[in-house]
């Protein structure tokens, strides 16, 4: 299951208000899951938030299903966070 993380700022630090950033969990080496970072998105004071994709280049088959799911519930909540402005 994806984690969405997301702060806030009182006072925006110059023109960035908030942050977005979606986590996976992904098998790595060994059978280990491990969180990975596939998004990350920067809330602007004046514009549209800016967004940096960072998907590993090797994700199991089985797997793409949920990074598709945490990209498209990361989008919805940063068009939320964007909205409330």
């Amino acid at each position: 299951m994806s984690k969405i993380e997301f702060t806030i700022f009182e006072k925006p630090a110059g023109n960035v208000r908030g942050i977005v950033t979606v986590f996976v969990p992904l098998p790595k080496r060994r059978s280990n899951i491990e969180e990975v970072r596939v998004a990350h998105g920067t809330l602007h004071v004046d514009g549209p938030p800016s967004v940096q994709l960072s998907v590993p280049a090797n994700v199991p088959l089985a797997d793409i299903p949920a990074v598709t799911e945490a990209l498209n519930a990361f989008h919805a909540k940063l068009l939320e966070l964007d909205h409330a402005k």
